[in-house]
């Protein structure tokens, strides 16, 4: 009997204790987030994966496990983690696995309940990507200086290949030096906003921000050049003036017109470039000169520190976010053992690289953000791999988006192109823009085809720091391939992007139509182009073109125009947008097939019209890649009450010519085009060069907005567009024949002398 009431309390006991132990927090992500992962049912395409979970409340530390049993028998358990994420030391084998984690609060001796077990796979060809524990990867760290792209060993080298290896960026670097030593930079100390400077956005206000970015740019990168050099050489002049310029910069306000959230852009280049020449001139430099450059620096790495983290692990979605972190991780390099927090910081920007990065881009190698900011923040990124990789012996290159990273230039970007692309500042670029940077994507990943890209069109390659291509100058350059063995289209499926082509060869002979319908991304941040639309460039011309050019981001402009679907080829329904800015707005593409011959491919989207009103919409794309080349658009609208719907095409120079609807023409250079909108029949078709809103900050721009709009309301709508461009100056392609069937319509491209294209277009879903 007493045995037996010692048995009940002992269960009592635990019951209660079972009871106490608080649930983990496993919510699913909200918009914005990152979201557990592994995520349930994924395939894996590197092993180890990064773990991470929902940070929980006031944790101080997390235990994981992960089995290949579904009872976790035999699981691996880390215990002591202090951060929501982890990525193990050692490869997960092929096959199916699960994970699950829990917290331990700060303010509790007992530990969280287990968090939803989430079962995911290993794919057999997953790329390994292991991950050295922490330790090990800080004992790399060399002792002395300097740190950054190279290490006191390598300096011998370096000096030895002056004259054969690294003959071109020294030459180069001497000719700068030469010229910062006749002309230094300004440093007096920026100022801060006043007057009309203090409305943000304004033109004032711009003026000013970019203006001091720009200011402590210069400065910054002209003290790291000239520390380099004498470091190098010796020589003295190079030396005095970069200590010269460091010790100046070291009297700004940390927190003040430069500050990094005062201004981030004059921020992160100043913690940059100032970690550099720290680490490059550091036997120059005094004790207590070092003590000041550690303590203002131990301001400014603290104010981005804190700005990211934690957030970043779990809310990773900024996009200057995205390059301040590694930012941070040369200072945290530089000033390891000298600055008590480098630690700290060079903790969570590993966490970063191995566990969330990249956040914009995808084991296909699309990037959201567009080509401009592709190039723009992968040369960030990859200048921090090149000193990551010295420092600490890590090689982003094992990861599987940079086998694939190059091709997002490579089948948008043609040689002879220019500016074809979706999101902020892509009309800006061409092939060449790119040169430099896809030859160090080839050399790494040893693409020829990348290679090819880079050789293809080398006007306007813009050379790297001196110290990155030194670090760079001995990776083996792969022999040149043209892309020909290869399909001319791909589906980045990650981020939405359907890049189909004629020819990767030269823009002059290539047909291109790019499509986006986002899964995952939406239209936020610089990837702001609504799902279901198009761009169609022919002959080395942007013909069809999503519209407007950014004056400033986030002006009036830019947001009432540019963001809304108004500014697209697509359609607005009722004249209302895709929702704007949005990671709910999304689509799927749910068919890609390409052929010698033709590319087909679809994008369906649910309710992401802003207002409500759209139950689903629906675009195929059929695109003949034989001549005479024509683009074939289906769509299929639905929406919850009867509205109007408009059709949307943006052209570049001349405006459109419109006696009818089955006739429109457009012209752009060397490419023309006859649109033939096929169905409905009776569309009200405009025109107008004017931007609603006005662009602004001085810039002048024209371009013609074409809006083919329904007359009579309805609920369910069905397109049937056909675009044929051909070169300007040669005979326009026939007429399509156009002929209703039992079950809805069949085109007919009844071309002489070649296989006529048949398409049978369903009325119905």
């Amino acid at each position: 009997m007493h045995s037996n009431k010692i048995s009940a309390l002992a269960t009592a006991a635990l019951a209660a204790t079972l009871v106490a132990a608080p649930a983990f927090d496993d919510r699913p992500a909200s918009a914005g987030e990152w979201g557990a992962r592994p995520a349930e049912g994924s395939v894996c395409r590197e092993t180890p994966p990064a773990f991470v979970w929902r940070p929980q409340k006031k944790a101080r530390a997390y235990d994981l496990q992960y089995a290949q049993a579904a009872d976790f028998a035999k699981a691996v358990t880390v215990t002591g983690l202090v951060r929501n994420v982890h990525r193990p030391a050692q490869p997960l084998a092929a096959g199916t696995w699960r994970w699950r984690v829990r917290a331990w609060p700060a303010n509790g001796k007992a530990a969280t309940g287990w968090s939803a077990p989430r079962t995911f796979t290993v794919a057999p060809d997953a790329a390994p990507c292991p991950l050295a524990p922490l330790d090990e990867l800080l004992a790399r760290i060399p002792a002395g200086h300097p740190r950054l792209f190279m290490r006191p060993e390598t300096l011998a080298a370096y000096r030895a290949g002056l004259a054969t290896t690294y003959a071109e960026p020294w030459t180069r670097l001497k000719a700068i030096c030469r010229k910062l030593l006749k002309n230094p930079p300004a440093v007096e100390e920026p100022l801060r906003y006043v007057g009309a400077e203090t409305v943000s956005h304004s033109e004032a206000w711009k003026k000013r921000w970019w203006g001091n970015a720009r200011y402590t740019y210069n400065a910054a990168q002209a003290a790291s050049l000239l520390a380099f050099r004498r470091l190098i050489d010796g020589d003295v002049a190079s030396g005095a003036l970069a200590k010269k310029i460091l010790l100046a910069l070291l009297a700004w306000d940390p927190k003040g017109a430069s500050g990094y959230r005062y201004n981030d852009e004059a921020g992160m280049p100043f913690f940059s470039y100032v970690s550099r020449t720290y680490s490059f001139l550091h036997d120059m430099l005094s004790e207590d000169e070092r003590a000041v450059c550690r303590a203002v620096m131990r301001i400014r790495g603290d104010e981005i520190f804190r700005h990211l983290y934690p957030r970043i692990l779990w809310m990773p979605y900024a996009s200057h976010s995205q390059r301040a972190w590694h930012y941070l991780g040369e200072g945290a390099l530089a000033f390891y053992g000298e600055i008590p927090e480098a630690r700290t910081w060079l903790e969570h920007v590993v966490d970063t690289y191995a566990c969330v990065y990249p956040v914009w881009g995808d084991a296909d190698g699309g990037w959201q953000e567009g080509t401009s900011y592709w190039s723009s923040y992968t040369g960030r990124f990859l200048r921090w791999n090149e000193t990551m990789r010295q420092a600490i012996g890590v090689n982003a290159f094992e990861k599987p988006f940079y086998a694939n990273a190059g091709d997002y230039i490579l089948y948008q970007e043609v040689p002879g192109g220019r500016g074809p692309g979706f999101a902020d500042c892509a009309n800006a670029t061409r092939a060449g823009y790119f040169a430099e940077l896809m030859r160090v994507l080839a050399a790494h990943a040893q693409n020829p085809f990348w290679q090819w890209h880079a050789e293809a069109d080398p006007q306007g390659r813009r050379h790297e720091d001196a110290y990155v291509e030194f670090a760079r100058a001995a990776l083996p350059v792969p022999t040149a391939k043209p892309p020909t063995e290869i399909p001319q289209s791909k589906l980045f499926r990650g981020t939405g992007l359907a890049a189909m082509n004629k020819t990767l060869l030269n823009a002059s002979n290539n047909v291109q139509v790019l499509f986006k319908c986002s899964p995952t991304f939406g239209t936020v941040s610089h990837g702001y182009d609504a799902n279901n639309s198009f761009n169609l460039n022919a002959f080395g011309e942007r013909l069809f073109v999503h519209s407007g050019e950014r004056d400033c981001y986030g002006s009036p402009f830019h947001r009432n125009w540019m963001w809304h679907t108004k500014s697209c080829n697509t359609v607005t329904v009722g004249g209302a947008s895709q929702v704007r800015h949005s990671y709910a707005c999304t689509g799927t593409i749910t068919e890609f097939a390409t052929s010698p011959a033709l590319d087909v491919v679809t994008g369906a989207l649910g309710d992401v019209y802003e207002g409500g009103h759209v139950k689903s919409f629906v675009r195929t794309i059929y695109f003949r890649k034989t001549f005479p080349e024509a683009v074939l658009v289906v769509d299929r609208l639905e929406a919850k009450s009867p509205t109007t719907f408009e059709w949307r095409l943006h052209t570049t120079k001349e405006p459109f010519a419109i006696p009818n609807q089955h006739a429109v023409a457009a012209k752009c250079g060397n490419a023309s085009a006859k649109v033939d909108f096929l169905w409905p029949e009776d569309l009200a078709i405009s025109q107008t060069d004017a931007f609603d809103p006005p662009i602004a900050y001085g810039l002048k721009l024209v371009q013609h907005h074409l809006t083919a709009s329904t007359i009579q309301p309805a609920t369910n709508m069905l397109f049937v567009t056909l675009i044929a461009p051909y070169r300007t100056g040669t005979p326009p392609p026939p007429k399509a024949k156009f002929e209703r069937m039992p079950a809805g319509f069949r085109v007919t491209w009844p071309v002489a002398d070649a296989v006529p294209w048949s398409i049978d277009v369903p009325q119905g879903g």
